[in-house]
């Protein structure tokens, strides 16, 4: 077997960085293409009497969720101060603003508007949570829906895995072992991003899915892992007893 080539650790943390990104555009197309800042409106038609109780039972409700309001503005933020406890979707800034009409023959038109402050790049269920919100603070509901989301670190994992076993398949078949020593970098630090995505699954398993995608991700990655880095740390060690005069 030849000797690990440098230039293949170079190789691994590119495909380390280009995973990600395709696991990005398996999200957009999963995600039904939706981009941009998901803005929607919620027109609300109420008795110029009943406004003040449903202003403060609006206000009540976005502080419950997270939601701040701006001194001096009728806006609400929510995602600016991240909070490890924060659930998924309610860690992405977000405004919500508040436009209340002129009455009219004793009616009143509140009008609600939701939309996020970062760009969305693939629906992963901020579409569900701006709907939930609308429909909390607006009194159609009673309580926030808690809104799953599949852990992205998962998902790249998974395709860390699938990559890792089709590298290793080809440099194999190819007789390119000296470029086994990148596969063995990628899958180690595959694996630790599996670890750490498996560890918040488990810490917050009403809003993150993908444990068996972290699961069996980890699994390929450490079977190509060993059976890459195994043959040359025997190699090595072959060779250093031989020197020894053992062998």
């Amino acid at each position: 077997m030849p000797p690990p080539d440098l230039k293949s650790a170079a190789i691994g943390l590119l495909a380390l960085i280009l995973v990600p990104f395709i696991a990005t555009l398996f999200g957009f197309v999963l995600g039904g293409f939706k981009i941009g800042y998901l803005k929607k409106n919620l027109v609300i038609k109420l008795r110029e009497s009943s406004l003040p109780s449903f202003l403060a039972t609006l206000r009540n409700r976005l502080a419950e969720i997270g939601f701040e309001e701006e001194p001096g503005t009728a806006q609400f933020f929510q995602g600016q101060n991240y909070d490890p406890e924060t659930p998924t979707h309610a860690t992405k800034k977000k405004v919500l603003d508040l436009q209340i009409g002129a009455p009219e023959a004793g009616d009143v038109t509140v009008n609600i508007s939701f939309r996020y402050l970062d760009f969305i790049l693939g629906d992963t269920g901020e579409s569900a949570y701006r709907n939930g919100v609308l429909n909390f603070v607006s009194g159609k509901t009673d309580t926030m829906v808690i809104v799953p989301n599949n852990s992205f670190a998962a998902f790249v994992v998974l395709l860390d895995g699938i990559f890792a076993c089709l590298a290793y398949a080809f440099l194999t078949e190819a007789r390119r072992t000296e470029l086994w020593f990148g596969i063995t970098i990628y899958c180690v630090a595959s694996i630790g991003l599996g670890l750490q995505a498996w560890q918040s699954i488990r810490q917050r398993p009403k809003e993150l899915m993908g444990k068996w995608q972290a699961i069996i991700g980890i699994v390929l990655c450490l079977t190509v892992g060993l059976a890459t880095i195994v043959p040359l740390i025997v190699i090595e060690v072959f060779k250093f007893l031989k020197r020894l005069g053992i062998l």
